[in-house]
């Protein structure tokens, strides 16, 4: 069960037109620019770490506007992009599917991809409910998994809070790894954390483990 109370779900009134800026790369403050350029800074990252992407089918968990899995797209991979709500912009592409689901109930086969992200979409709901999206997405057993999360920045929470409307909470990576770790077949392959002034993000992969990937 979700958290219904979190701010993101709805993506209405101020939060919502504030995501629609940020996903369209069109900010309006400083803080916007600086979200918009770390956000852009971690997709090229997270490409580098997939290359070649034609090798790839890829689920984007949350895709929101569709940006994402269109940029993964045009580079080669297959890719689906999941959301619970109708906001997808992109124009359709020969190698881009979008499918309307709800996050903890997947709607596609087990093995289906190679390659799961889910990016900058946890800090839209409570903490408890972060490890149950990872799980679900899990479900699909593919061999990589990505995590795209907003950390707390170093100027403070209150920063962290004035910045993004709804005020929304920075994930705790800590207690998130330990509940993959414990409750799902993967291990953290390698991180990466990137800072633009108030924002900062870290780019985690996780390897699901030998003996469940031959299963």
């Amino acid at each position: 069960m979700t958290d219904s109370s979190a701010p993101g779900l709805d993506y209405a009134g101020a939060y919502g037109r504030y995501w629609d800026r940020v996903e369209r790369s069109r900010p309006s403050s400083y803080w916007e620019q600086n979200l918009v350029a770390v956000r852009r800074d971690a997709r090229q990252l997270l490409m580098s770490w997939l290359e070649p992407l034609d090798e790839h089918r890829i689920v984007d968990v949350g895709c929101g506007v569709g940006a994402l899995s269109l940029q993964l797209a045009r580079r080669g991979a297959s890719v689906v992009g999941v959301d619970r709500l109708p906001r997808v912009a992109a124009k359709p592409e020969p190698r881009l599917t979008f499918v309307r689901a709800d996050l903890m109930d997947p709607p596609m086969e087990e093995g289906a991809f190679t390659v799961a992200i889910v990016d900058e979409i946890l800090e839209d709901y409570g903490p408890r409910d972060r490890l149950a999206i990872v799980r679900a997405t899990c479900a699909w057993r593919a061999k990589r998994l990505f995590l795209v999360n907003r950390l707390a920045s170093r100027w403070g929470s209150w920063i962290d809070r004035s910045a993004i409307p709804g005020g929304t909470d920075p994930v705790d990576t800590v207690e998130l790894y330990r509940g993959i770790h414990l409750e799902t077949p993967y291990f953290l392959a390698r991180r990466e954390i990137l800072r633009r002034r108030n924002c900062s993000v870290e780019l985690a992969e996780f390897s699901m483990s030998h003996q469940w990937a031959e299963v």
